[in-house]
């Protein structure tokens, strides 16, 4: 997955390690999250390690494979209420074990975290149940992880739990926890009366614990409970403990800065190969180039725009400040310019811009990409 990445590495001492994410490619997606928790778990299996994986059972995940059940009941403390859910279990690529908490009422819905009216309601309680119930799904399994890789606000509470709650507990007590920080515009913010619903005391909602200006912070918690800490490069790492980038938290991850590292987002190459890939229109490498300029030409078609052989800049992003489409914006110009200076084509072309929406791998027949709404530091 990482550039760095050999697959004649081994390392001398495996680890039995659990991935929990609340998406994971292909069962379910939003955003880039999905994508590392899809590709991760098979290089480090490659790499000696035991992987598995743990996600919700959102609507529409047997699709994508046979589903047993693993755990036919597994109930969790919400407040002063137990729930009962089930674990269900289910084959990524190469054979790993994906887990699946399940629960309609929490997950049997036509998104994951919201709709077209904002976030659901209950996210607070959606994963309070998701990271309280990973915990009670480990004890149930009887296999339990060395190491638990924790990824961004939706699973942030489990190494809260374990360093709190789940202490002294002789099956889970001692797992080590890593959370990786995706984003961290998405923290999992809530008002201070769901921390009942947690089941942890009131004792932990301080600015040195869960609270943040006056609100439980799912993401917080994690910062500060967490043994090591981890995200998406080292510039990031670097960033977001500036109040620029910092959304807030850059006290904790200043204060953190000993346990966070930046380990640059790698690429699948099984699947990110135009080499390879059969969603373009024509397959082209760094050798021969020609069918890349096939895909430039049905890209240019399929968004209606001058096919002239001018250059086509493009971007596959979400509409965000965080993304820097500002700087898109600023960079056009001297572009443009630059593209006339070069080019053999009349001054007075026409430069167009055209935008695409979908969640799908082959937006196009020349590029792919995912769009949706997300948050700012501001």
């Amino acid at each position: 997955m990482s550039p760095a990445y050999s697959p004649e590495a081994h390392v001398t001492q495996p680890l039995r390690v659990l991935l929990i994410s609340s998406e994971v490619e292909p069962f379910a997606k939003t955003g880039g999250l999905a994508d590392v928790a899809g590709a991760l778990p098979t290089v480090l299996e490659t790499l000696g390690h035991e992987v598995r994986v743990l996600m919700p059972k959102y609507r529409g995940v047997e699709r994508h494979g046979t589903l047993s059940t693993a755990v036919p009941r597994i109930r969790v403390p919400i407040g002063e209420r137990t729930t009962e859910g089930a674990l269900l279990e289910g084959r990524m690529g190469g054979g790993i074990p994906i887990y699946f908490l399940a629960h309609d009422r929490y997950y049997d819905r036509p998104a994951l975290y919201g709709g077209g009216e904002g976030d659901y309601l209950d996210n607070c309680e959606r994963f309070i149940f998701f990271c309280r119930g990973a915990i009670e799904a480990i004890r149930a399994l009887g296999w339990t992880p060395q190491v638990i890789h924790a990824n961004d606000w939706q699973s942030a509470l489990v190494p809260v739990y374990l360093e709190t709650l789940f202490a002294g507990d002789p099956a889970v007590g001692g797992i080590g926890t890593l959370l990786t920080i995706h984003n961290l515009a998405y923290q999992g913010a809530f008002w201070h009366f769901d921390m009942p619903m947690t089941g942890l005391g009131w004792d932990l909602f301080t600015p040195a614990g869960l609270e943040f200006y006056g609100k439980l912070n799912f993401l917080k918690g994690g910062l500060v409970f967490s043994d090591v800490l981890n995200t998406v490069s080292k510039t990031y790492a670097e960033e977001i403990q500036t109040p620029e980038f910092g959304c807030g938290l850059e006290g904790v991850l200043q204060f953190r800065r000993a346990d966070l590292h930046g380990v640059v987002n790698g690429i699948d190459y099984a699947v990110w190969d135009p080499a390879t890939d059969r969603e373009i229109v024509k397959p082209y490498s760094a050798d021969d180039l020609a069918g890349k300029a096939a895909c430039k030409t049905a890209l240019a078609e399929q968004m209606e725009l001058e096919g002239d052989g001018a250059p086509i800049v493009g971007i596959v992003s979400r509409l965000a400040a965080q993304k820097g489409l500002d700087l898109v914006l600023e960079a056009s110009p001297s572009w443009a310019r630059a593209s006339r200076r070069s080019s053999r084509h009349s001054p007075r072309r026409r430069h167009r811009a055209a935008g695409g929406w979908g969640s799908e791998r082959a937006s196009t027949p020349g590029s792919r990409g995912v769009s949706m709404r997300a948050p700012t530091c501001s």
